[in-house]
């Protein structure tokens, strides 16, 4: 009798194992780069927001710190929501208005005496947050402001990082 030559190849069992093998390993790669993203995201939010918190801190603490005529209780001017007034010489600004606005999330300060307005901190390093629920509330007793805001995330919205300071006023 002949012997047949046995034909090298895969069977198709091996096959199915072998494919079966590379679905499991590619279902867990994703799982795992799914995760990574998520954490650097999370990271990337904390540190931006984190760097941000700071710069506008200083920022309102420098304008805060020596102002004087301040008054807590002001009337909105054309439905802005404001937050305090207050006088600033070192700004060459008399009776300054601090607004929020909620749509941009940027800070702005406008002088009563004209129409000029600027923001206070340029938050286009960080076009991915936003400044919300700014309040500032003034102690009169003891001089001094606490600020507290919230940075949240444009893309998102879920992710919020609540902010809260205390400037003492010098001139006060």
């Amino acid at each position: 009798m002949k012997k047949l030559k046995q034909k090298g190849g895969f069977t198709l069992i091996e096959m199915l194992v072998c494919v079966l093998i590379m679905a499991i390993l590619a279902v867990g790669m994703g799982t795992g780069i799914t995760t990574a993203m998520r954490v650097y995201r999370d990271a990337v939010f904390c540190a931006d927001s984190s760097s941000a918190a700071y710069n506008l801190n200083e920022t309102m603490s420098d304008l805060l710190r020596y102002s004087t005529d301040i008054d807590p209780h002001a009337t909105p001017a054309g439905g802005a929501s404001e937050v305090v007034t207050f006088t600033n010489y070192n700004y060459g600004a008399e009776h300054v208005y601090l607004t929020a606005d909620t749509d941009t999330g940027s800070i702005r300060m406008r002088s009563l005496m004209g129409t000029s307005e600027r923001e206070i901190i340029n938050l286009g390093a960080y076009p991915e947050l936003k400044v919300t629920d700014m309040n500032i509330v003034y102690n009169e007793t003891e001089a001094y402001f606490t600020i507290s805001y919230k940075i949240q995330s444009v893309p998102y919205p879920e992710k919020v990082s609540p902010v809260e300071c205390t400037v003492r006023v010098l001139n006060g």
